[in-house]
């Protein structure tokens, strides 16, 4: 049960750390405080997070028919 947890812990902080997905948080982050504040128009906002979340969604499909599923950001 021990070695169940560790391997799953192991692959979420993988997971977390991964380039990939920081980059996608901190992109989600930084355009919905900018359109918060007044500096994008929600609109474009919108747009822009909808792109990354593709793109990000696209290479997991690609990496998965290629058999490379290990979650690590490139």
């Amino acid at each position: 049960m021990k070695d169940e947890t560790m391997t799953v812990i192991r692959s979420i902080t993988r997971k977390l750390m991964s380039g990939r997905w920081l980059f996608t948080v901190s992109a989600a982050a930084t355009f919905t405080i900018m359109s918060v504040r007044g500096q994008l128009p929600a609109d474009d906002v919108k747009e822009l997070l909808m792109l990354i979340a593709t793109f990000y969604f696209i290479q997991r499909t690609v990496e998965k028919t290629n058999g490379n599923s290990d979650g690590h950001g490139a």
